[in-house]
């Protein structure tokens, strides 16, 4: 009796190394531009952008799939229900094993963002480590620009 129980504790710490290994391997965490592109332009996974509102509202991804969730919010909007979500963000709440990819500035919050939607079970979830500076820089004609910001002008 005292073997199996040892065996099943063994089976679970390998389980639960695992599954910590892969919520922070990051290596595996960042798509590539060529990657980031296909996606934004074929619509084949979300692009979730974690900036604020004001700053999306200067410019952000022309992308087929597209949802803006604050990172402060993210963790609490992937626990809210399909109605709330669709209410509060205008869009279809992405199911655990959706393809999400992050976006924000300059890579620093959609790195936060994967962590944070692996920990809630969205274990298919990568992000463009570069950001919007990185993706405007390389694709300016794929974004949509609603506000001039001349700091942002400026870094871009």
């Amino acid at each position: 009796m005292n073997g199996v129980v040892f065996v099943l504790l063994v089976i679970h710490a390998s389980i639960v190394t695992s599954k910590e290994a892969f919520i922070s391997d990051q290596h595996y965490w960042n798509i590539s531009l060529a990657d980031f592109h296909e996606v934004v332009t074929s619509g084949n996974a979300l692009v979730v952008d974690v900036r604020e509102p004001d700053e999306v509202e200067v410019v952000h991804v022309d992308a087929k799939s597209y949802v803006n969730v604050p990172l402060k919010q993210l963790g609490g909007a992937l626990n809210i229900g399909k109605e709330e979500f669709a209410e509060k963000y205008n869009h279809e709440k992405p199911k655990e094993d959706d393809s999400l990819i992050f976006i924000c500035r300059s890579g620093k919050r959609s790195d936060t963002a994967v962590r944070i939607a692996r920990e809630n079970k969205y274990l298919n979830t990568r992000h463009y480590n570069k950001g919007h500076i990185g993706w405007v820089n390389n694709y300016p004609d794929l974004n949509i620009r609603t506000k001039v910001d001349e700091t942002i002008k400026q870094e871009l």
